[in-house]
């Protein structure tokens, strides 16, 4: 089976714990993609809740991380994104349409992690361990 992504270096921001959460959210669009191809709709249910639970708590910690950063002048417009992600994987709970939904997550990720946070990284030193929520 193939997967939905992978990993490249250039997704890397520096910042450990930013790193290992994008690889678990990789890792969990990956099941999701594993599960759409078996047609396992119980499978498909559970994993796109702990897509969204997971993307929760990333999302949390790094948006604790930029509420703690000097000068960082985009944290509005990045809770604004991630919510938005949050609320159209949501949407796929109810009623999945799985080429769209794994169009969508696949084009997100890649562009929130190679845009949106690399906005940040300027403002952010690498290696930065997570702050608390």
């Amino acid at each position: 089976m193939s997967a939905l992504i992978v990993w490249k270096a250039e997704y890397d921001s520096g910042i450990e714990f930013v790193d290992a959460q994008h690889r678990g959210i990789v890792e969990v669009a990956n099941t999701l993609f594993r599960a759409l191809e078996s047609g396992s709709n119980p499978e498909l249910a559970r994993v796109l809740a702990l897509l969204v639970e997971y993307s929760e708590s990333h999302f949390a910690a790094e948006e604790a991380m930029l509420a703690a950063t000097p000068g960082y002048p985009d944290l509005a417009k990045h809770r604004l994104a991630h919510s938005a992600f949050i609320t159209r994987v949501r949407s796929q709970c109810v009623s999945p349409k799985p080429e769209e939904v794994m169009r969508f997550i696949r084009e997100w990720l890649v562009h929130h992690f190679l845009g949106i946070d690399r906005q940040y990284l300027s403002y952010v030193r690498p290696t930065r361990a997570a702050p608390s929520p």
